[in-house]
């Protein structure tokens, strides 16, 4: 979360420098436009600084605004006009709540005359210490509590990937565990053979593209973890495999979606199907092939698996949608298209829809 703020804080800021057209120039010259305020802890409260500036104009100057780019900062600053000379304060006030590692983050001071000035600050926040059911949130027969009972290893392109499922042991006796493969998407699964009362556990998961890679698309999985013999709780797996890069020769397929979002409008339940035309183009040197669909439940596709397209072409398919199959209200469903694309092997479309009755 802090990540994402601190991009589109760099993001704005490049943007209004390059394509702002005729900048401003501000009447405010500030002892200092950067702040760090070094480590810190998460829930260690509200961090403050403040930016001293002086009027060094020859003008009466006003701030109208000092405009923050999340709810997690805010900003006190003089109301009244200040004059040449004349010096001034913001105060600027972060809450850290939420969020972990470094951070960059600031605001805009705006004046009258429509002139900016940024102010960046930086932390290094150390995350604050979870309760017990924060960390394990999810309840197994009364005995044990585990993060999740669900992966998503998302993207893996020609290497291994790992993850784990931390647990806690909440009886007051010794639990044995043992792991039931259902269907395989993991190459490996290990766990501890017994677990202590209140002792902390780890269940490891391995997926080796490295021999597998051969194999890709879409693919789904679970797998049962016993407790004392006892089927307790079934894990599903998810993992997309796409080939690891270009092909040897240099060239690349580029796949170019006509648009990540399409409206299907309202529909009615009793009718039988609502056909949405759509394209996709191949922008690279490169034939473009389709690798895998993962199709929504109530929806079905006319692009299939190993359908191509050659360099500056396109292709046109029909993504159907069965209005019977869902309930009444709002129907947000994605389709996934894998292909050979190395730098974007997987291009998601959302259809929204309505349906009534």
């Amino acid at each position: 979360m802090a990540r994402i703020a601190s991009v589109a804080f760099v993001i704005f800021f490049l943007l209004s420098v390059c394509c702002g057209g005729q900048e401003k120039i501000s009447p405010f010259v500030f002892d200092s436009t950067e702040w760090d305020f070094g480590t810190a802890k998460e829930d260690g409260g509200e961090l403050v600084h403040e930016y001293h500036f002086t009027n060094s104009g020859h003008y009466d100057a006003v701030i109208v605004k000092v405009r923050s780019l999340c709810r997690c900062t805010r900003a006190e600053w003089p109301r009244s006009p200040i004059s040449p000379g004349e010096k001034g304060v913001i105060r600027v006030v972060f809450n850290p709540y939420g969020y972990q590692g470094k951070i960059c983050k600031g605001v805009t001071v705006i004046t009258d005359s429509g002139s900016e000035d940024r102010l960046v600050f930086y932390a290094d926040l150390v995350p604050r210490k979870l309760s017990m059911e924060e960390e394990y949130p999810v309840v197994v027969d009364g005995l044990l509590r585990v993060d999740r009972t669900s992966f998503d290893f998302m993207l893996v392109q020609g290497e291994s990937k790992e993850m784990s499922m931390k647990f806690i042991n909440i009886s007051d006796r010794p639990l044995s565990l043992s792991v039931k493969p259902v269907s395989g998407t993991v190459s490996s699964i290990s766990c501890p053979d017994v677990i202590e009362p209140w002792q902390k556990g780890e269940l490891a998961m391995v997926f080796n593209a490295g021999t597998e890679i051969g194999d890709v698309g879409f693919r789904s999985g679970s797998f049962v973890i016993a407790v004392d013999g006892k089927d307790a709780v079934c894990v599903d797996t998810e993992i997309s495999v796409t080939e690891s890069g270009p092909s040897a020769d240099g060239r690349k397929a580029v796949l170019k979606t006509g648009g990540t979002y399409t409206n299907a409008g309202i529909l009615s339940a009793s009718s039988s199907e609502k056909v949405i035309k759509y394209k996709i183009g191949n922008q690279g040197d490169a034939v473009l092939f389709i690798r895998d669909i993962k199709c929504p439940a109530g929806f079905d596709v006319t692009l299939s698996p190993g359908m191509s397209v050659a360099p500056g072409e396109s292709l046109s398919f029909d993504i159907i949608l069965h209005p019977g199959q869902f309930e009444e209200g709002p129907v947000f469903e994605t389709l996934r298209i894998m292909s050979n694309d190395s730098s974007h092997p997987i291009k998601d479309i959302m259809v929204a829809a309505k349906i009534v009755r």
